[in-house]
């Protein structure tokens, strides 16, 4: 039989929908209609058994994901979600990157509250204690319902993984950082202020590398950046100066990715492939940990046996 794990240990807040996952490669993946409010357990906890049976046939659910696992005997979950992922704001944004398109989308609504369906979540005993709340986006800092959230789950105990471009400096981040609550995810996708202004479509390199020496005062462990390698940044030099600042804030981890543009056309270059080698050896050089941020398996494979030739 054919299952996946998260179906029943992972939730995802959408503009129009709840799932199970962020679908960041274009498959068909179920989907249960939620625009804001309260969650209604009962009737979520129906929709998942129906998406568990789905992926016993042939409808084409899910069909290419990695996720997906295989056992021979049926297994059984009680539903307790340990990583609850938001991403109603997918459309608000303060950045331009070239290489996301949701920005531009005239069609977007105004994001609902997640707050109401958090505490729906804890008060119906679907959170699990150790459960990580997760900030995707969009860039979450500029909603008007973030502090209330963030200060929510930091007051309730939860610890908060949060994405953000860093171009606003957020107080609320700032106090779970403080409090040794959160880590926050940066994509800087450069190391210059021309490269940044090419790949995120602003003249903001400044703005964010202030806010990342504000909460790297708090606790730079506290600190990820990451580098989307794709055509309009696969440069070595700039690649080799992201791995010094990173060094230069003592930030916890180095992360590199690609376009998903691109891997999901499969046309990642080898200039692409190649810089993301370097980027591991210059890691290495320095003593940065640097670790690969969603790259699957064949295109991780083609990295490493190429820094294992440089």
């Amino acid at each position: 039989m054919r299952f996946c794990p998260k179906i029943f240990n992972e939730i995802n807040l959408e503009p129009a929908h709840i799932s199970p996952c962020c679908n960041i490669r274009g498959l068909q993946t179920p989907v249960f209609p939620y625009s804001g409010g309260e969650i209604d357990m009962n009737a979520y906890a129906a929709f998942l058994q129906k998406t568990a049976d789905e992926l016993q046939t042939d409808s084409g659910l899910c069909r290419g994901c990695p996720d997906l696992e295989s056992a021979a005997q049926p297994r059984t979950y009680g539903i307790s979600f340990h990583a609850v992922s938001i991403n109603m704001h997918r459309y608000f944004c303060n950045c331009k990157c070239v290489y996301c398109g949701l920005w531009q989308d005239r069609k977007r609504k105004e994001p609902y509250d997640p707050l109401p369906g958090l505490k729906s979540l804890r008060n119906q005993d679907a959170l699990a204690e150790n459960c990580v709340i997760s900030w995707g986006g969009g860039e979450p800092s500029i909603l008007p319902t973030f502090d209330a959230s963030c200060d929510w789950a930091l007051e309730n105990g939860y610890y908060q993984y949060i994405h953000t471009n860093a171009l606003r400096f957020s107080p609320a981040i700032a106090r779970a950082i403080r409090r040794k609550r959160t880590a926050i995810n940066i994509s800087l996708d450069s190391s210059s202020p021309a490269a940044y202004k090419r790949v995120k479509g602003l003249d903001g390199f400044q703005k964010v590398t202030d806010s990342l020496k504000k909460y790297a005062e708090y606790d730079p462990g506290a600190l990820t950046l990451k580098y989307i390698i794709f055509e309009e940044n696969n440069s070595p030099a700039e690649v080799a100066g992201f791995i010094r600042l990173c060094k230069a804030l003592n930030v916890a981890q180095a992360q590199y990715s690609l376009d998903f543009r691109e891997t999901n056309s499969r046309k990642v270059s080898e200039k692409t492939l190649t810089t993301a080698a370097f980027m591991i050896k210059q890691a290495q050089a320095l003593g940065v940990e640097c670790v690969p941020s969603f790259i699957d398996r064949p295109w991780l494979e083609k990295i490493n046996a190429i820094a294992e030739s440089i």
